[in-house]
């Protein structure tokens, strides 16, 4: 089955393809960062290992979600 008919004039099948294996490279390198490393960082260093800070940050993570 082809799709080039839904592609605008001009958009190759190639820079489809290339701009999808980079968008899926970048989502999970960003899911990586904001759920492990800026985690880590904020109860580290922004709230200073308070004991509030995990639940400060799961709390703001989850307000995200609707």
């Amino acid at each position: 089955m082809s799709f080039n008919h839904l592609l605008n004039p001009g958009v190759k099948r190639r820079e489809v393809f290339g701009w999808a294996m980079y968008d899926f490279a970048n989502s999970g390198y960003t899911t990586v960062v904001i759920t492990a490393v800026f985690a880590a960082y904020f109860v580290g260093a922004v709230a200073d290992k308070a004991e509030w800070a995990t639940l400060a940050w799961t709390s703001a993570r989850l307000g995200g979600v609707g």
